[in-house]
């Protein structure tokens, strides 16, 4: 791993072009010890290396010997002076050649986009994870325009009291998924899953208040399996316990939604309940799994 006084060289592991490069640089023989450093682990530590991990994975830092910290060209240079690279170095303190090389740098960071650390923390997570993740995101933003689809088409007073409430805390839930799944990372679907919350809502809104509960009643339970299926995988797991967080508080809102619209329906299921049911349960999970590879 090297020593203290070695140079420290920390780069953002999550990014394809960022750890290409940094592989072309270990290949190469260097004239002083070098400790390369992935800010994108979740164990990076920030007190150690008296650099934060956001700002480590914005732009491109190291650490000399001397506990100097480096960013930017700067750190560049550093770095290409202890390798088979030092004619770059000598080049790049010319003026308008360090001007054009920052130029060029800072276009990359803007390219790479405000999502840096959460893209980092993302594809920190077992791939498992990812998927799971990726549809949670796609079935929040499903849920929101099936319950906009909702307030569009049904009329009745009682009905759109609930589809108001559930739609503030789908509204949340869509708002924590966001917060954990970066943009790149996102089902490719947004706007299937979109459209096909809204022909659902018109086609269970068509059948008035029963047809709503009905259908709520029936995702909400495949939701409750859903997130709780990903609960179990996470028994024993350590790391992400804002997620396991996230995961538990949308799991208890699903589980009051299904509560409130058994209730409201006030009724056994008819044979043709039952049915749309199925068919909406079979619905939901072609819809993860679509969201899941794509």
């Amino acid at each position: 791993m090297g020593s203290d006084s070695s140079l420290k060289v920390f780069y953002d592991g999550s990014c394809p072009i960022c750890k290409r490069e940094i592989s072309v640089y270990q290949r190469m023989k260097t004239r002083s010890e070098i400790k390369w450093v992935d800010a994108s682990s979740m164990n990076f530590d920030e007190q150690r290396y008296g650099l934060s991990r956001v700002d480590a994975l914005s732009k491109f830092h190291i650490k000399t010997a001397d506990g100097q910290i480096l960013a930017g060209i700067p750190a560049f240079q550093q770095l290409w002076s202890q390798l088979p690279m030092s004619t770059l170095s000598a080049v790049a303190e010319y003026r308008w050649v360090r001007k054009l090389m920052a130029l060029a740098y800072r276009t990359f960071c803007r390219l790479r986009g405000p999502d840096v650390v959460k893209t980092a923390n993302f594809r920190a997570l077992p791939k498992r994870l990812q998927r799971d993740l990726r549809s949670n995101h796609a079935g929040e933003l499903g849920a929101v325009h099936f319950y906009r689809a909702s307030l569009r088409f049904n009329r009745n007073s009682h009905v759109r009291n609930v589809a108001k409430r559930h739609l503030i805390t789908e509204r949340k839930h869509l708002r924590s998924m966001e917060s954990l799944v970066p943009r790149s990372s996102r089902s490719r679907l947004k706007y299937v899953w979109i459209a096909a919350a809204w022909v659902l809502g018109i086609c269970a809104n068509t059948a008035g208040a029963r047809g709503f509960y009905v259908t709520v009643s029936g995702i909400e339970q495949f939701v409750e399996h859903h997130y709780g299926a990903q609960l179990d995988a996470l028994n024993g797991d350590t790391y992400c316990p804002e997620l396991r967080q996230v995961l538990t508080s949308c799991l208890a809102d699903e589980t009051e939604h299904r509560e409130q619209t058994t209730i409201a329906y006030a009724g056994s299921w008819s044979k043709g309940a039952k049915i749309w049911q199925l068919i909406t349960s079979a619905g939901s999970h072609a819809a993860v799994y679509l969201a899941r590879l794509i």
